[in-house]
């Protein structure tokens, strides 16, 4: 079959991309206030709760339709992160691990790490994968494999149980409906499509800064309240939202504008 322009088409690579900051706000406004957020550090988001309780989140934008099998590329390739990190930091109990996909879970070992699986369901996690990743031939799975046998059975077991999959996470252009409709009640019906965008607009900033090495410190969730609350106290019945504070106008030639405007405050002045 010859190449079509949508052989090389990186459009679900690209909203990937966007997704994240764009997730990123719409989970953070779930959270506790206390909660912080780091991007790409040491994967796709990192959370830190009080006390220094640290979950690794990596996200996937799937296309429409598509699964989390047991042998899931994007479940194994989080898999490797995460033990990256699981080897240096182990002894934290509250560190975990989170896949958060637009896919839906279908399968055997892959269903055990949902949220609402049963305790018992989970018992000799390791054993379960240790059979899984034999049987592997993806490359993926394999090179996993390599790095979760340096373990022994009881830290796969707790590496195991620290992960959890998040799955049918809401698409990228179903966010803002769901940020409006749950976070922004507050805020006048009419004002939440412009008041989200300027909120959007402020956090790409600081995720840019985060990214690029501007900013050092994580956004904590109350920066983020507070930025919402100021945005949506310009948008009151009785008041307009300043959009161009501290901007400077650009030169004006008064004597040369022809303007009709203009010339007729000219005249008046002249009169």
């Amino acid at each position: 079959m010859p190449d079509t322009p949508e052989t090389f088409s990186a459009g679900e690579q690209s909203l990937g991309y966007f997704y994240q900051p764009r997730f990123a706000l719409y989970e953070m406004l779930k959270l506790s206030e206390q909660t912080s957020l780091l991007i790409e550090k040491q994967d796709d988001l990192d959370f830190i709760e009080v006390g220094g309780k640290l979950t690794l989140g990596s996200l996937k934008h799937k296309a429409e339709g598509d699964k989390v099998t047991d042998l899931a590329a994007d479940f194994w390739k989080s898999v490797r992160v995460w033990l990256a990190s699981y080897r240096t930091q182990r002894a934290d109990k509250d560190f975990r691990f989170y896949l958060f996909t637009t896919a839906k879970v279908e399968g055997t070992f892959s269903s055990l790490f949902l949220p609402d699986c049963e305790v018992s369901k989970k018992q000799g996690l390791a054993e379960k994968a240790d059979k899984l990743l034999n049987a592997a031939k993806g490359e993926i799975a394999l090179k996993a494999k390599v790095v979760f046998d340096l373990l022994d059975m009881d830290e796969k077991e707790d590496f195991l149980s620290r992960i959890v999959i998040f799955d049918s996470r809401p698409r990228i252009e179903d966010i803002p409906a769901l940020i409006k409709d749950q976070h922004m009640r507050t805020v006048k019906s009419e004002f939440r499509v412009p008041v989200l965008q300027r909120l959007e607009g402020w956090w790409h900033d600081e995720i840019i800064k985060l990214l690029a090495g501007k900013r050092s410190d994580a956004i904590t969730g109350t920066e983020l309240s507070d930025k919402l609350c100021t945005i949506a106290d310009e948008y009151k019945s009785d008041n307009l939202p300043i959009h161009f504070r501290g901007l400077q106008p650009s030169s004006i030639d008064a004597e040369g504008d022809s303007r009709l405007f203009v010339r007729q405050l000219r005249e008046m002045i002249q009169c």
